[in-house]
């Protein structure tokens, strides 16, 4: 209740509702394990492991032999956000910064209501909803506060990027082909960390 936008005491029909069940068995969990914050340390534990591997296999450099570099490599990928974060995480053994495309006024977007874009898929998947900071949302939780919603839609150039707290994924895509739509739980050394890039969905 610390955190985040009401949660549903109803289920929607239909696929919303199976999405709002997938959001309180993914939030349940990670209450769960908050005790010992035990999904971060297993997130922190696999991004080391897959840190080491990626020095040993050549395809980053050790932190000692670093130089300045003047050419910077963009690699375009298909796929589920999550997925594709997953597979760029094992590969380089860093934490990416994972575009959250946001609703600038509704936190979350329709999160709690089971809806289907790329945000509220994120909460689903994700510990986002804790990140949600009640001083930055109005009294009831439904909407930011204009300064906020000012920084999602990058009024000033700048964004929302979370460095400090990264994010941890524990669950799959959806896939729409099942009747539970999917969303399988990570095995512990898939679970991964990344930073939330919160701006609007223009």
């Amino acid at each position: 209740e610390d955190y985040g936008c009401p949660l549903p005491t109803f289920f929607h029909p239909g696929a919303e509702g199976v999405r709002q069940r997938v959001l309180l068995e993914t939030l349940g969990a990670l209450e769960e394990a908050s005790a010992t914050a035990s999904y971060h340390v297993l997130a922190q534990h696999n991004l080391a492991r897959w840190n080491a591997q990626a020095i040993e296999a050549g395809r980053k450099e050790r932190p000692d032999a670093r130089e300045e570099r003047t050419r910077c490599t963009v690699l375009v990928l298909p796929g589920d956000w999550g997925a594709v974060t997953l597979q760029l995480t094992q590969r380089f053994g860093e934490t990416f910064a994972c575009l959250n495309m946001a609703n600038a006024y509704g936190p979350g977007g329709g999160y709690t209501d089971g809806m289907v874009a790329q945000e509220e898929n994120m909460f689903r998947r994700t510990d986002c909803h804790f990140a949600l900071d009640p001083q930055l949302m109005d009294k009831d939780r439904l909407e930011y506060i204009p300064q906020h919603s000012r920084l999602l839609n990058a009024v000033d150039g700048r964004v929302y990027l979370d460095t400090e707290s990264p994010r941890v994924c524990i669950r799959g895509p959806e896939d729409r082909s099942q009747s539970d739509l999917g969303y399988a739980w990570l095995n512990d050394d898939e679970v991964f960390p990344f930073y939330e890039l919160r701006a609007a969905a223009m």
